[in-house]
């Protein structure tokens, strides 16, 4: 019975011990008792005798889905698609296949947009020489291609922000330029898209409405397949113009939906894996892009792990950026010489066109 007593006297002081060191700390504490105060809470919102904030909206409705020109996107494609092939190690300089081909069909029609009436885009076509394991790690001649639309905010007009996609295209031997690959889908799918952002923005900066305070950039970039070689050469370009990369959104495959009704889903990658936290400028940014409105039967799936594409060798350098897809279309699919137009989604890639903008 002694024993049992004991044990409860044990267990009872074990128990208020922090109670009588917390009371001791506070009676010995050099601060006064009637100095020590709790700490408020965070003021409710908004603070008192303070106005609102003012939110401004969302710029909503901008783009309407007919504006899209869906006729002169599959034109664009179609003229890609017969090109052969578009892989980066193939010729630059026959005008009826390979990446040359290409590089022409993508530079006339912007040019066709830029010479539109108060048309302010800029083309550039950026040459440039690049190694890599799929060149052999051999210097390769390869080429991009820019539209500029630039800035009129003078303290803005240095923030730049991307839409691209990439015009080379790979067999299932990337080191293989004789092979066919018309890649329709990947990726002239997301070239024609940034294409007819490009289009759509310029007028839309110059039919009665606010330029674009910072610049705009529509790329469509070689060597992606190589190992996100254009990427790189872009970042690069960018920084000696001068640019800080406000943003990017990167369209690859994106007129591959496989569903047979809707809902049909854009996949939008962000970040870089390891390489980017949770609440890094791109996931931000993807946080940032909603759903398209419940008239338009497309949503965005949201991955937070990252694709190895054009968006790594941004979130890389701490840039922004983001990558939207289509349905999943299995490699082999993709990559096989036979993949060209028949598959190919054309009101899809067309809604993405809107998607982006929007």
């Amino acid at each position: 019975m002694t024993l049992c007593k004991c044990k409860i006297a044990h267990l009872v002081v074990s128990i208020l011990s922090p109670v009588w060191l917390l009371l001791g700390l506070v009676a010995f504490s050099p601060i006064p008792v009637a100095a020590q105060r709790t700490v408020p809470h965070d003021p409710a919102e908004p603070s008192q005798n303070k106005p609102n904030p003012r939110i401004m909206p969302r710029p909503g409705g901008a783009i309407r889905r007919d504006a899209v020109d869906e006729k002169a996107m599959r034109e664009l494609i179609e003229r890609l698609v017969a090109c052969g092939t578009r892989n980066s190690l193939s010729s630059w300089e026959d005008p009826k296949r390979g990446a040359g081909c290409g590089r022409n069909q993508i530079v006339a029609r912007l040019n066709e947009i830029a010479n539109a009436p108060g048309g302010k885009l800029q083309v550039v076509v950026d040459k440039f020489e690049t190694t890599s394991p799929r060149t052999s790690n051999k210097p390769a001649h390869m080429e991009s291609v820019y539209a500029v639309l630039p800035g009129s905010d003078p303290a803005l007009s240095k923030t730049v922000f991307i839409i691209s996609g990439h015009f080379d295209s790979r067999a299932t031997d990337v080191m293989d330029p004789s092979l066919d690959a018309p890649g329709a889908d990947d990726d002239a799918s997301g070239v024609v898209v940034s294409m007819e952002c490009a289009r759509l923005l310029s007028r839309t900066a110059t039919d009665a409405h606010e330029p674009f305070r910072a610049t705009l950039l529509f790329a469509a970039i070689s060597g992606e397949e190589q190992g996100l070689l254009g990427s790189a050469r872009m970042l690069e370009w960018v920084k000696q113009q001068g640019y800080t990369v406000g943003g990017m959104l990167d369209n690859d495959i994106v007129g591959s939906d496989t569903a047979a009704g809707p809902p049909h889903r854009v996949r939008l990658f962000s970040g870089s894996g390891d390489q980017d936290d949770s609440d890094s400028p791109s996931r931000e940014l993807a946080r940032a892009i909603e759903d398209p409105p419940a008239s338009d039967p497309a949503h965005r799936e949201r991955h937070r792990v990252w694709r190895s594409n054009e968006i790594l060798e941004f979130c890389v350098y701490g840039q922004c950026s983001t990558e939207q897809c289509g349905g999943a279309a299995p490699v082999g699919a993709r990559t096989r010489t036979a993949y060209g137009c028949e598959t190919f989604r054309w009101d899809f890639a067309g809604r993405q066109a809107c998607l982006v903008i929007g």
